[in-house]
């Protein structure tokens, strides 16, 4: 397929007929123009003289060239649900799971633009009515939670100022999109009993052992263990490495992996396979029973999933009596309130959380309702009458 031709770029076409052919754009539309005559009225056909009239061209073509330019680039007219996909690249994360939750948020606003036909509509014409219209969708339609709903204006909210700051758009909509109220999610740590009935229950599982053993003692967040590769455990040193585009923070990070934990790891063979292969992995073309590593990570929910559906099952066997609050979670939970309560110092818990500083992790640890024993220890004056 031949080279599509720069716009505004005039040559010489020498032939039967001379001519000067250029392209621009006429209406929208991509046009080709030729033109024998030039602006002072010489036909170049009728000079007789081919240097001459090779000269006469060339100037009249230096004259053009000045002359044509392109047209102001309108960002505003560009189509909004390709600005959009735009933004996802020019958001640029060295993060590629934060890249993957901007782009699939930016999906299903396209999609519901689709939806609605409005998939045709230019940046200048988008209004806050129609950011509106897909957030009373998720709410309406979907039955999205108020976590998930401010969990998308957030993402949404970081495209749409790509979109501010290259002029697509005159304002943010996503900040007059109002947040709703988030209830904290019913969590907890799990009991020593309730965790040696779990272990027996997935003792088989690779991995949902694998995942047991690097939130309960590693301190891995659900999403960040689906990302972990074979190259990143160094079993020799005790360490679990997170580069910078796969860490907390965006920050290089080291884990220690406690001493009991490392021959665990050693059963599983990491170092058999590929630095680069996700630990638990898929494959698409055919069952993966055993999640054994794989190029490609395992779903978003599979984990979580898992672990839901043992913990429900363990309960109608009566193994477990109450799984109120319990997740795929709370097995990272159930190491934080572990660490406090064998008198780990609040600033190593946080360094082995990756917790950007104490307060975060305080707050964190206030959420799972851990003592504070400084109030446990605070004297009473005065003898309390019966």
């Amino acid at each position: 397929m031949p080279a599509r031709k720069e716009c505004f770029s005039p040559v010489l076409k020498e032939g039967a007929i001379w001519y000067v052919e250029w392209y621009a754009e006429v209406k929208g539309k991509r046009s080709r123009i030729r033109v024998s005559e030039t602006d002072d009225g010489a036909e170049l056909n009728s000079i007789a003289d081919l240097r001459e009239r090779r000269r006469v061209a060339e100037e009249w073509i230096f004259k053009l060239r000045k002359r044509l330019k392109p047209p102001v680039n309108d960002p505003a007219r560009t189509v909004f649900v390709e600005a959009l996909m735009s933004a996802v690249r020019l958001k640029s994360s060295p993060k590629k799971n934060t890249m993957d939750t901007y782009e699939s948020n930016a999906r299903w606003l396209c999609d519901f633009f689709k939806l609605r036909g409005w998939d045709g509509m230019l940046c200048e014409q988008v209004r806050f009515d129609h950011v509106q219209a897909y957030f009373d969708h998720l709410i309406l339609t979907k039955k999205v939670s108020n976590t998930t709903h401010n969990s998308r204006k957030n993402n949404l909210r970081a495209l749409f100022t790509e979109l501010v700051q290259r002029r697509f758009l005159p304002e943010n909509y996503l900040s007059k999109i109002a947040y709703r109220k988030e209830v904290d999610t019913i969590r907890r740590p799990m009991s020593e009993e309730e965790e040696q009935v779990l272990l027996r229950a997935i003792a088989g599982d690779r991995a949902m052992l694998f995942a047991y053993i690097v939130q309960r003692y590693l301190g891995v967040r659900p999403d960040e263990t689906r990302h972990l590769r074979c190259g990143q455990f160094r079993l020799d040193e005790g360490m679990l490495v997170f580069p910078a585009a796969d860490g907390k923070n965006g920050r290089n990070n080291v884990v220690t992996i406690p001493d009991g934990v490392v021959p665990a790891l050693r059963r599983m063979d990491l170092h058999r396979w590929p630095a680069t292969h996700f630990v638990l992995g898929t494959n698409k073309l055919r069952d993966n029973p055993t999640f054994l590593p794989r190029p490609e990570m395992i779903g978003e929910n599979t984990l979580s999933e898992k672990f839901r559906q043992t913990f429900r099952r363990l309960h109608r066997e009566g193994k477990l009596r109450d799984i109120t609050g319990l997740t795929f979670y709370s097995l990272k939970d159930t190491l934080a309130v572990y660490m406090l309560d064998n008198a780990i110092d609040l600033k190593s818990a946080m360094e082995h959380f990756r917790q950007r500083d104490l307060e975060s992790f305080q707050r964190y640890a206030k959420r799972l309702g851990v003592v504070n024993e400084k109030i446990r220890g605070l004297p009473v004056l005065f003898e309390l009458p019966d």
